[in-house]
Order: structure tokens, then C-alpha cells, then sequence
């Protein structure tokens, strides 16, 4: 058996080089090692664990979620020890992937993650416009002192919410899930700021989609101000200044408002609170009762209002984008999920945040890029499917010798596209309800904790009494 020096000599000599093949597409290796070199985290003391090698378990974390984290290690190993005799089972200690993780920090993920979304550029699908939307979901972490202080609960009828929460807003390509962008917020923020810092990520020949929570006059008026078209559902307590009627259900409107957002209320002194902006109003109903109205600023006529209105039930495709990643990537398959992130401390759970968000970026590029060439929609491929393909090609592709990486590549690419549902689940229309759960139960208190069960010999018996 080797001594434990040289397991570690071993593996700092192949950890520079490791990557996840399957996942190592669109110049990952040099973001990496760009984003390493930036943050200065190349500069640390030499360990086996080296900071490449720490990036890609990070990113394995999700898509081995039902691994440990030293097992998610050996997984990835597998292939180096088949070709590398001299690697051990177990070349370093748990304690020593957790030092490694914590010297890594999060400021690398959020950079890679960063620089790949710059790349995110889909086709123009809706009249020469590329199609986006904004959504945000909530997250639970671990129950510690440190994640309540970064990111802090939510207040419950009986007191606060089991886990600490906090919110992540997504700018997502509709078509293929692609994510451009993301920001968190903790549980008390709101997520239509958080929009309004990734305005810059959108350009002219962009179109996003909104619902309900992002409406907002001053931000349509930035989106137009910098030329991206947007499609939004209005609320119903809206009435605009001025309406005229262009055909049925089709309306040239002027909203105006007063209020101005806390970010630009010092334009408020010189006289320039008031925002007015002029924009086509659809109202049409789906099932002869509930009334939807959308807002855009689209003005072309040759764009039809039903073109709108069946543009505007794609952005429903971002839930189902977030539905992957809470569920598929951060879910466990067996027995019950306590919180989406396992961090312990905030800049854990940022690290796990941007290296899941970067694993589904990627996978969802595969995913598209397959697509391609049999011209099918990425949208039909199944997720989980592709996930399944992905998981049992990367050690496949480690395996191969370095000629041979490029078929097996190709082989991953007819996989995944072989993966196409047959029996498309679109277009589905369900309004949203809420579903309550009232427990009999009594709250469980502080007092029942660590107690000793009692023996009751009447009871056991079934005696009265």
C-alpha cells in the first residue's frame, strides 16, 4: 500500500488536467483557468486537490446529487485510476475536500458562469427577435447561524419558516432554457431590482416576456430606452390615461404614473418623477371567464395580436426551466429533500448556486446543439433523459484515448438526441391553485426534544384508560 504522500504526489500531478469530457465544451478549460488566475486562488499553497480538479466536483455535486461528496470524488476518479495505477481509493480525507472547496470560494463559479452566459446568443424565433423571459424562484439551505444571518426566514403563522431562504431571478432563453444571467436577493428582497441589473444583458434585436411581477412603467421605459422589445401581463387594477381601438381585443394605450422606483427618485427633485409611455394593449380571455391583459411595446401592425398572445404562454417555459434545476438537479431520488442547497455557510451556498446554474447552462447547450442536425425542437428532448446519458457517458469519454474523445463526443450528441419525446406534452393550459394542508397535529416544542419514549403496560394491553 502507498503511503499517503504519495497518493497526494500522484494526484497533484493529474488534477491540473482533469476535466468532465462530456461537459467540456465551449472553451471551459480556459474559463476555468481564467476565473482561477483572476481571483488569485491559483496562488494558495500547493494540496492534491487542486483548484481545477475542486471546480469540476463542485459542478459534479449536481449532477450526482445523490452521491456524497467523497463518493461524487471517487466517481470522478474512476477513470483516472483505471489509467493511472498509482491513484488510490481514497487519496485524500473529507476534511481536506471541504478545506479545498472553502479556499476555492464562490467568486470563481460566479465568474465562469458569468463568461459563458455572455455566450448565450439564441436564434431569432418571434419576427427577427431573440426570446428571453425573467423569473425568480426561492431556495432553502441549511438550518445554520451563519446561512440566517446571510440570507435570513420567513415569518410563519407560528413563528419562522423551518430553513433559511433566499431568492435567485434568472434571465432565461425561452427556447432553449439557456440561462444569460442570474442574481440572488435573501428572502425579504424583491425581485424586479434584481431585473433592473440585468438590463445590459439585453440588446436591440432581444424580446423579453414578463409576467405579473415585473410590471412596472419606469421599467418598460428602460427596456425601450435601450431598444428591447417586451411582452408583459398586465395587472388588472390598471387603467391607462388613454385608449384607442385598432382591432378586436387590440388597443394603442398611454400609462402614466407618479411613483417613482427608490433607485431613481433622486430625477424626483428636477421635475422628472412623472413617467408616460405609450404602448399596444391585448385583452383577450382563455376560458370565456378570466381576463388577461398583455402589454407591449411592439407597435408594428404586421404583428397580430394572436402571435402576441400565443408568444406570451412561452414564458411558461421558464418555470419548467426552473423546475429542472430545483428538481432534476438539486433533488434527490430517493426519500425526502430538506433544502435545495447543502452549504452550510452563505459562500457555500453561492458556490453550489453558480456551479449548478453553470452544469445546467451547459447541459441544456448539449442538449441544443444535438438537436440540430435531425432539426427538432430542443424543447422535446427530455431533460432527465439527457441527464441519464450524460451521467453514464463521462467516464466513457475520460476513459478514451485522446483520438478517440471526438467520436465518443459525437456518440454523446446522438444520444441525447435519441432522447426526443415522442408524445410532446404542449401546449397545456391549467389555471394555478393552491392546494392546503391542515395538520391535526400539534406544533412540536422545544420541551419535546431528546425524550425517552414511556412504556405504558395498560396501553400496550389495550386496556381502557
Amino acid at each position: 500500500m502507498k503511503s499517503l504522500d504519495a497518493l497526494h504526489a500522484e494526484l497533484s500531478r493529474l488534477a491540473p488536467r482533469f476535466s468532465i469530457g462530456a461537459l467540456d465544451s465551449e472553451g471551459m478549460g480556459s474559463r476555468i483557468r481564467a476565473a482561477i488566475q483572476r481571483c488569485g486562488v491559483d496562488a494558495q499553497r500547493r494540496s492534491p486537490l487542486h483548484p481545477i480538479l475542486v471546480f469540476w466536483l463542485t459542478m459534479a455535486l449536481s449532477l450526482m446529487r445523490t452521491l456524497s461528496i467523497p463518493n461524487v470524488l471517487l466517481s470522478l476518479l474512476s477513470s483516472l485510476r483505471l489509467r493511472h495505477g498509482g491513484l488510490g481509493l481514497r487519496p485524500v480525507s473529507d476534511g481536506a475536500i471541504a478545506h479545498a472547496r472553502r479556499r476555492l470560494g464562490a467568486e470563481v463559479f460566479r465568474h465562469v458562469f458569468e463568461d459563458l452566459g455572455e455566450s448565450v446568443r439564441p436564434e431569432a424565433s418571434f419576427h427577427g427577435h431573440r426570446v428571453f423571459a425573467f423569473d425568480g424562484f426561492s431556495s432553502t439551505v441549511a438550518d445554520t447561524p451563519a446561512n440566517e444571518t446571510g440570507f435570513g426566514r420567513h415569518a410563519a403563522s407560528r413563528g419562522t419558516t423551518a430553513f433559511p431562504q433566499f431568492t435567485t431571478v434568472l434571465l432565461q432563453c425561452v427556447r432553449t432554457h439557456e440561462v444569460r444571467a442570474a442574481r440572488w436577493v435573501g428572502h425579504s428582497g424583491s425581485e424586479r431590482p434584481e431585473a433592473w441589473k440585468m438590463l445590459r444583458y439585453l440588446g436591440e434585436d432581444d424580446l423579453v416576456l414578463l409576467d405579473r411581477g415585473f410590471f412596472g412603467i419606469h421599467f418598460f421605459q428602460a427596456l425601450g430606452g435601450q431598444g428591447t422589445a417586451f411582452l408583459a401581463r398586465s395587472k388588472s387594477n390598471i387603467r391607462p390615461r388613454r385608449r384607442i381601438r385598432r382591432g378586436p381585443g387590440d388597443y394603442d394605450v398611454l400609462l402614466e404614473t407618479k411613483w417613482v422606483p427608490e433607485h431613481l427618485r433622486a430625477r424626483t427633485e428636477r421635475g422628472q418623477g412623472t413617467a408616460r409611455i405609450p404602448l399596444r394593449q391585448i385583452e383577450y380571455t382563455l376560458d370565456g371567464k378570466t381576463t388577461v391583459w398583455l402589454l407591449t411595446n411592439l407597435m408594428d401592425r404586421s404583428i397580430s395580436a394572436r402571435e402576441l398572445i400565443e408568444l406570451y404562454h412561452e414564458r411558461w417555459e421558464v418555470e419548467i426551466g426552473i423546475d429542472e434545476i430545483k428538481t432534476h438537479l438539486c433533488g434527490a431520488s430517493k426519500g425526502t429533500l430538506q433544502t435545495t442547497f447543502r452549504g452550510r455557510t452563505p459562500e457555500m451556498v453561492l458556490q453550489e448556486l453558480w456551479a449548478t446554474l453553470t452544469l445546467y447552462t451547459l447541459t441544456r447547450r448539449l442538449i441544443a446543439r444535438a438537436s440540430r442536425p435531425r432539426r427538432i425542437d430542443p424543447r422535446r428532448i427530455s431533460f432527465v433523459d439527457a441527464l441519464v446519458v450524460i451521467r453514464g457517458s463521462a467516464p466513457d469519454i475520460e476513459r478514451a484515448r485522446a483520438a478517440d474523445r471526438c467520436a465518443r463526443y459525437v456518440r454523446l450528441l446522438e444520444d441525447i438526441a435519441d432522447c426526443c419525446m415522442r408524445r410532446w406534452r404542449r401546449p397545456r393550459r391549467f389555471p394555478r391553485v393552491l392546494k392546503i394542508k391542515i395538520l391535526d397535529h400539534r406544533r412540536k416544542r422545544p420541551t419535546d426534544r431528546g425524550g425517552h419514549f414511556q412504556w405504558d403496560e395498560n396501553l400496550a394491553m389495550g386496556a381502557p384508560g
